[in-house]
C-alpha cells in the first residue's frame, strides 16, 4: 500500500539502463560504473525476500529439492544428446535423418528429457535396450559409446534415487509441520482414553470428558489455560503485557474495578488471567464456598441459581443469565467471602479466570490502585447493607470517618 512512496523510486531508478546512456556520450570505465551503482539499492530487498523465505521454511526446503531436481534432469538431458550425437551423420544410426533439423528441436529436447526423467527415477531400462522415436538408442555396432551410456545410466539412478528420498522426506516433513498440533492434541486424547479406561470411569462421564476435548479440538484453544505466547520465558515482559492487552483488554477494561487505571496495569492484570472451558450444565462454583477467584465470560452463558432463597420462592424468581462480558465473583479478589449463589453454565462456555493469589501480587506492587479497590469494595458491600436495610424499612446513614476506618480494615 505505501510501495508508490518507498520502494517505486529505487526499483525505477534500478531498471534504467544508464550504462547504455552513459556509454553513448562518454567513453569513461569509471563513469560506467557509477551509473551502475544505482542498481545497488534493488538489492536491499532481497533482505525482505529472505525474511519471508525463513518464515516459510518448509516450502523452501521442498522447493530447493524440486529445481534440483529439475536442473539434473536438464543436465541429463543434455548429456544424453552429446552422447549420442544425433547430427552427426556419419553415424550408422542417425544416416539419411535429419534429426538436428531446426523443426525438430524441441522435439529432440523433450524427448532427451523424457529419457533423462525415467532414468533418474529408474522406473524403465528402455532407455538403454529400447528404441526411441528420434534418439536412435540401438547400440548394436556401438560398443564404444553403449559403455559410457550404461555407465552415465547408473550414476543418474543413483543420484535420482537419493534425490526421491530427500524429497519424499521433505514433504513429510512439511506435512508432520502442519500437522504437528494434531499430533500432539491425538497424543494428549489417547493418553486420556486409556486412563479413563484404567480407572474404570463410567461411560456417561466419559462422554463428558470427550465432548470437552471435542470443543477444544474444534476451536482450536490451547491444549491447557496458559497462552503459550503469554508464558514464554524469553519473551520480554513488556511484548507480553501488549500480546496480554490485545487479547483481553476488550474483556477485562469494562468492568468497574479495572476501568480507570492505565496499560500499563491493565497489561499485568490480562497476563495473570486463565481459561477454562465448562460444558453445559457443569458448576462453577456453589454456594458456600470461599471465593477465590473473578470470572469474566468470553463465550456462552451461565445462570446464577437462586439457592439464596426460600425453597418455596425459587420455583417463582425470574432466571438471572450471565452472558458474553459478564462477570461475577469480583468481591472475592480482595476479601475471602463465601459465595451467596451457585453459578451453572447453561452452554458451552470460555470463562476468564484471575486469581486472587496473582491479583494480591498486583496489588503489593501497586498500593494506590489497591486502596482504590478496598474503596470501591467497602462502598459495594455497604450498597448492599443498606439496600437489605431498606427493604426491612430500616434507613442509616454512614459517615466518611466510618468509610475510612471501614477501609482501614479492609488494608490490614
Amino acid at each position: 500500500s505505501h510501495y508508490l512512496s518507498t520502494w517505486f523510486l529505487v526499483d525505477l531508478l534500478g531498471t534504467l539502463p544508464f550504462e547504455l546512456m552513459i556509454s553513448a556520450q562518454v567513453s569513461s570505465r569509471k563513469s560506467l560504473k557509477l551509473a551502475k551503482y544505482f542498481k545497488i539499492p534493488k538489492l536491499l530487498r532481497i533482505s525482505r525476500v529472505m525474511k519471508y523465505v525463513r518464515n516459510h521454511q518448509y516450502v523452501y526446503d521442498f522447493s530447493k529439492v524440486l529445481i534440483l531436481i529439475f536442473t539434473l534432469m536438464h543436465i541429463g538431458a543434455c548429456a544424453w544428446v552429446m552422447l549420442l550425437d544425433p547430427c552427426n551423420e556419419e553415424k550408422s544410426n542417425y544416416a539419411g535423418a535429419d534429426v538436428c533439423a531446426q523443426s525438430n528441436v524441441y522435439h529432440i529436447y523433450a524427448e532427451a528429457l523424457h529419457i533423462s526423467a525415467s532414468m533418474m527415477l529408474g522406473v524403465s531400462n528402455l532407455h538403454i535396450i529400447g528404441k526411441s522415436g528420434m534418439l536412435n538408442l540401438d547400440f548394436e555396432g556401438r560398443h564404444e559409446d553403449s559403455t559410457k551410456v550404461f555407465l552415465i545410466s547408473t550414476l543418474f539412478m543413483m543420484i535420482g534415487l537419493f534425490l526421491i528420498a530427500l524429497l519424499i522426506s521433505e514433504a513429510n516433513v512439511y506435512v508432520m509441520g502442519k500437522m504437528q498440533g494434531s499430533a500432539a492434541f491425538q497424543r494428549k486424547t489417547d493418553r486420556v482414553n486409556h486412563e479413563m479406561e484404567y480407572y474404570g470411569v463410567p461411560d456417561d462421564l466419559q462422554r463428558q470428558v470427550r465432548a470437552f476435548y471435542d470443543y477444544i479440538w474444534i476451536h482450536q484453544k490451547q491444549y491447557d489455560d496458559k497462552i503459550a505466547l503469554l508464558s514464554d520465558q524469553q519473551m520480554s515482559t513488556d511484548l507480553q503485557r501488549k500480546l496480554a492487552l490485545h487479547l483481553f483488554k476488550d474483556v477485562v477494561s469494562h468492568i468497574s474495578f479495572f476501568s480507570e487505571i492505565d496499560d500499563l496495569l491493565l497489561g499485568e492484570i490480562c497476563m495473570s488471567l486463565r481459561t477454562k472451558v465448562f460444558l453445559p450444565g457443569d458448576m462453577i462454583f456453589f454456594k458456600g464456598d470461599v471465593g477465590k477467584e473473578l470470572f469474566i465470560i468470553s463465550k456462552g452463558v451461565v445462570e446464577v441459581l437462586r439457592d439464596d432463597l426460600p425453597m418455596s420462592k425459587r420455583r417463582d424468581a425470574p432466571k438471572i443469565l450471565l452472558e458474553n462480558g459478564s462477570f461475577f465473583g469480583e468481591i472475592a479478589l480482595v476479601m475471602e467471602v463465601r459465595r451467596t449463589s451457585s453459578v451453572q453454565a447453561r452452554t458451552v462456555c470460555e470463562v476468564n479466570i484471575l486469581q486472587q493469589d496473582a491479583f494480591d501480587a498486583i496489588l503489593l506492587d501497586n498500593p494506590h490502585f489497591a486502596r482504590r479497590m478496598n474503596e470501591l469494595v467497602v462502598a459495594r458491600q455497604l450498597d448492599s447493607c443498606m439496600a437489605r436495610s431498606h427493604q426491612k424499612g430500616v434507613d442509616f446513614q454512614v459517615s466518611q470517618s466510618d468509610m475510612d476506618l471501614a477501609i482501614l480494615s479492609m488494608e490490614k
